[in-house]
């Protein structure tokens, strides 16, 4: 379990480090930032199998800290670090739902249509962290896992149909 952890923040540091220069002001590395962030997001759908088992664990690290900002008013150990009690609670409130809807492709074989939303969610948490907070990013990350768990619902509603059509 531990070796989990230690690759999720490892693949991070390598997904943020390289969101960081990509995007960064004098441009100087930009490639390597762009190179970064392509090696990232392969690792992550060579291993989308794995990871999505425990993406609801990896979300709750920014479940914690945002009931840890509402409580407080501010952001890590520095009381001077202020930060919105709205802004913490609707995060919150979003990392919440996407929690929720995490759950459903824990539990089952991912499909073409759960891979696509999940390198879509995976973009959607890089925009949120690359200008945080961004309701933009949260609200893509949450339709992302929508769109999985609509679909998934959808298959079995059809397939439970036409089990019943077949009894009659």
């Amino acid at each position: 379990m531990a070796g989990i952890w230690i690759a999720f923040i490892c693949w991070n540091c390598l997904a943020f480090v390289g969101v960081g220069l990509a995007v960064s002001e004098t441009g100087d590395h930009r490639v390597l930032g762009w190179l970064l962030v392509a090696i990232a997001a392969l690792v992550a759908v060579i291993t989308m199998d794995r990871w999505v088992r425990r993406l609801q664990a990896f979300l709750g690290l920014p479940i914690l800290s945002g009931i840890l900002v509402l409580v407080s008013g501010h952001m890590g150990a520095d009381p001077s670090n202020k930060f919105s009690r709205t802004t913490a609670l609707v995060l919150l409130i979003g990392f919440v739902a996407c929690s929720l809807l995490a759950r459903s492709l824990a539990s089952r074989e991912l499909n073409v249509i759960d891979r696509a939303a999940l390198l879509g969610f995976l973009v959607s948490v890089g925009w949120l962290f690359a200008s945080f907070p961004s309701f933009q990013g949260l609200g893509l990350m949450i339709c992302c896992l929508l769109i999985a768990w609509a679909h998934e619902r959808y298959r079995r509603q059809r397939v439970h149909r036409d089990v019943v059509c077949e009894g009659r």
